[in-house]
């Protein structure tokens, strides 16, 4: 194998390396906020939480995080279950 073909093929496995880590990094926690997220973000989902507007809070989640449906009803679902030990 010639060394160019090395050279290329470590740099492919840098750059895929690069971007799941990036994308990993946007993924937010329940609970927190998205890089680029409004301030309020949270506080927005936890309020709609409290008043029993899960669906909504769903929505008002994934308007702010780049997630699926199924992550942010269990960021959601996990967001409520903190918010009741409090």
């Amino acid at each position: 194998m010639s060394i160019e073909v090395l050279v290329a093929v470590g740099i492919a496995i840098g750059v895929a390396l690069f971007l799941f880590r990036r994308r990993d990094e946007t993924v937010a926690m329940p609970g927190g906020s998205a890089p680029g997220a409004p301030a309020g973000a949270a506080a927005s989902v936890e309020d709609l939480i409290t008043r029993g507007r899960k669906i909504e809070a769903i929505k008002q989640y994934r308007e702010h995080h780049p997630v699926g449906l199924k992550e942010a009803k269990e960021a959601v679902e996990e967001i409520e279950r903190r918010l009741r030990q409090r």
